[in-house]
């Protein structure tokens, strides 16, 4: 997901950010448990009609995340990426 660019085709692994989410927890064969937790308290969605939108979406607000954790523990510049 660190790795993830949107305007960098290769780095999506084949997955079409254009599906929906719920596509991208089958392709990771992601139970109901992980894929509640992954939504509500990594990403924060309050609903579950996240997973009829683009993975995109999801993928933004996971990135978010990782940051906001970085950036609690101190990591800077480069290390924070």
């Amino acid at each position: 997901m660190r790795l993830f660019c949107f305007l960098t085709p290769f780095t999506y692994n084949s997955f079409l950010v254009s599906h929906f989410t719920q596509a991208l927890y089958a392709a990771y064969g992601l139970d109901t448990y992980t894929q509640e937790f992954i939504g509500h308290t990594m990403a924060m969605f309050t609903t579950e009609a996240y997973l009829q939108e683009p993975a995109a979406q999801l993928i933004e607000a996971l990135q978010l995340y990782s940051i906001s954790l970085q950036v609690r523990r101190g990591l800077q510049g480069s290390e924070a990426l």
